[in-house]
């Protein structure tokens, strides 16, 4: 009885190794056959520091967005757009709204380029 019950635990035992590797096997396949997600093109987050030069209020009512110009030491201008998920912070990483940017402010922006060439702030820091 011993040797009965002995010979078939080793069986199912044997058996159980098998379903596994099948079972892996087949994932593994799957994997590999579906390609991975690849964007048409990379999102690259710049950064520009400088002095706020103008902040131009949006309306939602006429479609408008909040902007911003900044200009470095060098006299470049950088026009940004400020969306609704833009982080705006004062020195102390305290949250600002978007409407407390004032003209002559020194400020960091990290931000991204559309494909369509507008420059959207991802983050606007108060520099000291």
């Amino acid at each position: 009885m011993k040797k009965l019950l002995f010979a078939l635990l080793s069986v199912l035992f044997a058996a159980s190794l098998c379903f596994a590797q099948e079972s892996s096997d087949s994932s593994a396949s799957a994997s590999q056959s579906t390609p991975a997600y690849q964007p048409t093109y990379q999102v690259e987050s710049k950064f520009f520091s400088g002095k706020v030069n103008s902040v131009s209020a949006g309306n939602s009512d006429e479609g408008t967005k909040l902007q911003i110009t900044v200009v470095d030491d060098s006299g470049q201008n950088l026009a940004l757009v400020i969306g609704t998920d833009a982080l705006v912070t004062d020195k102390d990483g305290n949250m600002l709204d978007p409407a407390d940017i004032k003209d002559g402010g020194k400020v960091t922006v990290t931000y991204t380029t559309d494909a369509d060439g507008t420059n959207k702030a991802q983050s606007i820091k108060e520099a000291e």
